[in-house]
């Protein structure tokens, strides 16, 4: 998994956190080697530093292999893009992860909505693809 906006561990541009000056967007994402059998993949954006949940999206089709900046790439967001702010003075890591899954599996609906553990999607998963990068305030 890798962005054209930052390098593995590097450091978040200030469009992509809540110091945007027009409004955030989330940043533009690229994988490759989709597992064979791959039904469809999610991705969960979670703060290691702050334990904030920024993103889930889940249902991206498995011959998609970007995401534009601001896009969900065609999938369902369970959570919309919160974007990067780690309060002032703090440096925060983020974790950008993708889970390619099978069609036999999909998490639980909890009413109209899917509970999304990334244990759960760890557990099924086909293949895991993750980038991380900071964010100071």
């Amino acid at each position: 998994m890798t962005s054209t906006a930052f390098q593995q561990n590097g450091v978040i541009p200030k469009a992509y956190t809540c110091d945007a000056t027009n409004g955030a967007v989330s940043p533009p994402l690229a994988w490759s080697a989709v597992p064979p059998g791959t039904g469809w993949i999610a991705l969960y954006v979670y703060d290691n530093t702050g334990s904030v949940l920024h993103w889930i999206v889940l249902n991206i089709k498995p011959d998609v292999t970007s995401m534009a900046a601001g896009s969900n790439a065609g999938g369902l967001e369970i959570q919309g893009y919160l974007p990067m702010c780690p309060g002032t003075g703090n440096t925060d890591q983020y974790q950008w992860t993708l889970y390619a899954e099978p069609n036999s599996w999909h998490p639980p609906k909890i009413g109209a909505s899917y509970g999304v553990d990334p244990g759960q999607l760890a557990a099924h998963a086909l293949g895991i693809g993750s980038l991380s990068g900071i964010y100071a305030e």
